[in-house]
């Protein structure tokens, strides 16, 4: 996959969070449940596409 198309679905991975959790404004955030229930599966998805952190030796 491209660094293009990684972003694109990036893009659309947390259009999709937004719009399936119904985040109307910024304090839907802290005050639907729904978002903080789901939010550990959107970080799941997001290191998925963008890899995880690699630890380096210093």
């Amino acid at each position: 996959m491209t660094l293009d198309e990684k972003k694109t679905a990036l893009f659309k991975l947390c259009r999709k969070f937004v719009d399936d959790n119904r985040i109307y404004t910024p304090e839907t955030v802290h005050q639907a449940d729904r978002v903080a229930e789901n939010a550990l599966d959107l970080v799941f998805e997001i290191c998925a596409l963008v890899g995880y952190h690699e630890p380096v030796d210093h």
